[in-house]
């Protein structure tokens, strides 16, 4: 078996990349040929350094293109990506290769893609966000700040302003998905999707030709040295601060429970929750350490998404630390919530329902309860990334076989 992993980025800037990133160490681990498409001059060096064949290509996304006439050509096609990638690709035999495609909308387009299906290539899409079936790759309305429920490029969908601007803004993302489902039928002809929780399986399900595979996601074990008492006062919200993620639910909520509140993160909103919220602690985007410090003092972890999102990588981190969660039902991860009996899941995403879960979670007692299970359950399921692997190849053998 051999496998080409294709990510817009080659290094970790984000869940995705960080995914692909430790997917193409363990293959080459095991001593399977792993080529890797980037649209990214600079790549992680530990992975030229195991072994994997990189293709590094310094592609425009299309919004970072002023030229009119080539963003259109770029919605579609990127000649000097598909020649790149044709040229790579001579080296690997479709036959017992799996092109394992984790991003590519932006800047490598859909059409590198179609060059390897039409090539026999067997493709895999991994659905970290909603990208397969969505324009705008969210699957959310911002203007009325609700998860979408309208069909995918039916009129209802393309004539919705759903990103908070004008309809232009819309127009080339609209065209782009268009190009990738209908001309190129880059998912009529996928072999594979792959869903990272049952909730984004759900989500997909409907609109794709073949029914999506969950599989969980890797996590790097955390050291014992790394978990703190968390027996400390404060709750905390990490990640960026715009209306789906509801910053200001999770402030609110804390003023109504009478708690300690800290933002790990930054974004459009912060300013005016800075002004509206004296009392809460802003720390800005944290580097690893200081992450690391703030996690050991925290009492529990707070999610209160009002967007659908695909899993939610911070929800398992904090498990794995011994930290009890609170988690809506919009977030995947809550899956996991529920499955370790490690914090508590509440479907109404308000301020008071939220102030009532942290009042339970300030109990001793109880709070004591889900960080036992917490630990017990990061104890007896690692979601290493040798099972990731493990079950990527479970996958990817019937399809070259």
């Amino acid at each position: 078996m051999n496998v080409i992993i294709i990510c817009e980025s080659a290094r970790i800037t984000g869940g995705a990349e960080r995914v692909a990133v430790l997917e193409a160490l363990e293959f080459r681990r095991r001593g399977i040929r792993v080529g890797f498409i980037a649209a990214d001059p600079i790549a992680d060096p530990r992975l030229a350094e195991a072994g994997v064949e990189l293709l590094l290509l310094p592609a425009k996304s299309v919004f970072e293109e002023s030229d009119n006439q080539k963003r259109l050509h770029m919605l579609f096609s990127n000649p000097y990506v598909v020649e790149s990638v044709r040229e790579f690709l001579v080296n690997f035999e479709p036959r017992t290769t799996v092109v394992h495609i984790h991003s590519f909308r932006l800047k490598l387009t859909g059409a590198p893609i179609a060059l390897a299906q039409s090539l026999g290539f067997k493709t895999a899409f991994h659905c970290n966000e909603y990208a397969t079936i969505c324009p705008t790759s969210l699957y959310f309305n911002h203007r009325t700040q609700t998860n979408c429920e309208l069909s995918p490029l039916s009129l209802g969908c393309i004539s919705c302003e759903c990103q908070g601007q004008k309809w232009r803004h819309k127009l080339p993302k609209l065209t782009a998905h268009f190009g990738n489902k209908v001309l190129l039928k880059l998912y009529a002809r996928a072999d594979l999707f792959l869903a990272v929780s049952q909730l984004n399986a759900k989500t997909l399900a409907p609109h794709l030709p073949k029914e999506p595979v969950v599989v969980q996601l890797p996590f790097q074990p955390v050291l014992d040295e790394d978990r703190g008492d968390n027996d400390g006062n404060e709750f905390a919200f990490i990640g960026r601060l715009v209306p789906e993620k509801a910053p200001d639910t999770f402030l609110e909520a804390a003023k109504l429970a009478g708690v300690k509140a800290v933002i790990i993160g930054g974004g459009p909103m912060e300013e005016s929750l800075r002004q509206k919220h004296p009392e809460a602690r802003f720390t800005g985007w944290l580097s690893d350490a200081p992450l690391k410090a703030e996690m050991k003092q925290i009492r529990g972890l707070v999610i209160p998404s009002r967007w659908r999102e695909t899993f939610g990588l911070s929800v398992v981190d904090a498990i794995h630390r011994g930290i009890p969660v609170i988690s809506t039902t919009s977030v995947g991860a809550s899956e996991v919530v529920r499955e370790s009996g490690a914090g508590i899941v509440t479907e109404e995403i308000t301020p008071n329902s939220i102030a009532e879960a942290m009042n339970t979670l300030n109990q001793p007692q109880q709070w004591s309860e889900m960080r036992a299970n917490a630990l017990a359950w990061s104890a007896s399921n690692p979601r290493s990334t040798e099972q990731y692997v493990d079950r990527l190849i479970e996958l990817f053998t019937p399809l070259i076989k």
